[in-house]
């Protein structure tokens, strides 16, 4: 018999499964060694099933625990399946595959929730997240970052700050800049709260700080508020005089790197394109990954607007 008719046979017999224990035990048996065959084969689709089929026999016997963790499995075998499907994903979509990804993602972080199981349930919204940004949806993406982040908060503070700023890079992604800046706002608040705790983590979050500072600068050009670019770049200025800028780590000096901050702002204030652009290749080096992004999204909606 193949493993799709095996399958079928047993998902046929579900009913008189669930009537007694002894039943449910040699279903969910059943449905271990026929996806360990899936899985040989790499079928994630019918592996997906199977699990999602012994997470419902888990869910009869109470085992809440095991039910999480058996739709946990379900749903990283849907995205399997999505992402082994021979499709371009430059032009990614939400299938059915997703769908159902999605929701046993969901169930198992609500049963976690339910089990006051914290740290499970955060991973599995980061989890959830990381996927949905890959096949496109950055938006509902930046959504679960922001409760991996809030669940995960008072215990990891780096942590906590990690993730959230990918809820910031999604926001970018789908140009909700107003959402950003706001979640921008209080990733800066929350790191001068915990930058007056002397410690080791409050050290690590120095960095975080400045770029977060930086990013909010170059957000606020992008939405050409100059007034607020300005009082921002005083801040920036205040950072650089209390050595965040490590010159050892960057080949500008750190005055320098401000008066050049100072001289994009006027750039974009008086819309000097090619002033801005040459400005930006100068300091391109000494940006991280996503200052580089906001600042090639600045550059190119001044563009458009000279048009």
């Amino acid at each position: 018999m193949s493993e799709l008719l095996k399958f079928k046979s047993i998902t046929d017999s579900l009913n008189s499964v669930f009537r007694t224990k002894t039943k449910r035990a040699e279903a969910i048996r059943l449905y271990e060694e026929l996806k360990k065959e899936f899985d040989l084969k790499g079928d994630n689709l019918y592996s997906a099933l199977c699990s999602l089929a012994i997470s419902r026999c888990e869910h009869a016997k109470k085992d809440y625990l095991k039910e999480a963790m058996t739709l946990r499995e379900a749903g990283l075998n849907f995205w399997r399946s999505k992402f082994s499907n021979k499709v371009d994903l430059s032009y990614p979509t939400v299938s059915e595959e997703s769908t159902e990804a999605i929701s046993c993602f969901l169930q198992a972080a609500e049963l976690y929730l339910q089990m006051n199981k914290k740290i499970k349930a955060m991973k599995l919204y980061n989890e959830l997240a990381i996927c949905l940004k890959l096949i496109g949806e950055p938006r509902e993406a930046a959504f679960y970052f922001r409760k991996a982040a809030a669940l995960i908060q008072s215990k990891n503070k780096l942590s906590f700050i990690q993730i959230i700023l990918e809820s910031f890079y999604c926001l970018i992604d789908c140009t909700d800049y107003s959402k950003a800046t706001n979640t921008l706002f209080y990733v800066i608040n929350f790191l001068k709260r915990s930058l007056t705790e002397k410690n080791s983590v409050a050290f690590g979050l120095q960095k975080y700080l400045f770029e977060a500072q930086l990013n909010l600068l170059l957000l606020n050009l992008l939405q050409r508020k100059i007034s607020d670019s300005k009082e921002v770049l005083k801040e920036i200025n205040e950072l650089i005089q209390t050595n965040f800028w490590s010159e050892s780590e960057h080949t500008i000096p750190a005055n320098d790197f401000y008066e050049i901050l100072s001289e994009i702002v006027n750039f974009v204030k008086e819309r000097e394109i090619e002033e801005l652009e040459i400005l930006a290749a100068e300091i391109r080096t000494e940006l991280p990954k996503e200052s580089n992004r906001i600042m090639d999204l600045l550059t190119q909606s001044l563009k458009r607007f000279l048009l």
